[in-house]
């Protein structure tokens, strides 16, 4: 029923696991400044472009273990430093999704390569390490081949391998159960879409994706699903489900109107005939 999407592909992008280390280490594109790094390892140095000044590095006051803020810039609590442990990533997932929203207009936040190694510089540990580098090289490997920084498919590859590697996989595999059993129940479309948005994220699915655009529309009665196709062509995520809402919308209007026998002009039998063109 739906369309292929649009985005970018990317190059040499594995169909569902991560790409094996080719054992380059990336190289730290920081000025180097500041002490307060203590022999942080490797992830620590993945990302602080620009350098600016080397701070004064001495007063030690940002989050204890983790990246200085990027040109003294940030602001609010960064991350806590994940380590491996399963229980905390849902945790750590949502401190870096907030410590993105609170700087949206910071380079390192709104360019996608820069995000996304500075979310890989929040990953420290014995247990991390290897799936950190590799994930810095792959994205390395993306710009050199002629991947735009700004192309935001760098970070949702990235976001959607971490989930499959760290997240809870006991949540992880509840999640896609309940997906493809999911429906939408009477007229409660806006339930269904945070219901399912919320169930896709737990499952570390990709939102644009095919298979999960596939569940979304399994779970809407059909004839919405071919209103949508028909009238809107969605293609993406938000495109289905502005094409979803509008395409319900309407339909409530013309049942309202189907109460009497005779509203502005048409008989109930046209009306009925409308809702199922």
């Amino acid at each position: 029923m739906s369309q292929a999407g649009t985005s970018t592909t990317l190059t040499t992008v594995p169909t569902s696991t991560a790409p094996s280390g080719t054992g380059t280490t990336v190289p730290p594109s920081g000025g180097g400044g500041g002490g307060g790094g203590g022999g942080g390892g490797r992830g620590g140095r993945i990302l602080q472009g620009g350098g600016g000044g080397g701070g004064g590095g001495g007063g030690g006051g940002g989050a204890a273990g983790g990246p200085p803020h990027a040109n003294g810039r940030l602001e609010g609590n960064p991350p806590f430093e994940f380590t491996g442990d399963r229980e905390r990533s849902k945790a750590f997932m949502l401190t870096f999704q907030i410590y993105q929203g609170m700087n949206p207009n910071a380079d390192v936040m709104t360019n996608p390569y820069r995000r996304t190694m500075t979310f890989l510089s929040y990953i420290r540990g014995s247990l991390v390490d290897d799936w950190v580098q590799e994930q810095a090289q792959w994205l390395v490997d993306q710009i050199a081949a002629g991947v735009r920084q700004t192309e935001e498919n760098l970070w949702h590859t990235i976001d959607t391998w971490f989930r499959q590697a760290y997240m809870d996989t006991a949540e992880s595999a509840k999640a896609q159960h309940e997906l493809k059993t999911l429906h939408m129940t009477k007229d409660n479309l806006d339930d269904f879409i945070s219901r399912f948005q919320n169930l896709a994220n737990k499952a570390g699915y990709d939102l644009d994706q095919q298979v999960t655009l596939d569940l979304f529309q399994n779970g809407l009665p059909n004839n919405l699903v071919w209103n949508c196709v028909k009238f809107n062509h969605p293609y993406d995520w938000n495109t289905w489900t502005n094409s979803a809402r509008q395409q319900h919308e309407e339909y409530i209007q013309l049942s309202n109107r189907l109460k009497g026998n005779k509203v502005m002009g048409g008989t109930r039998e046209q009306w009925t005939n409308a809702l199922t063109r």
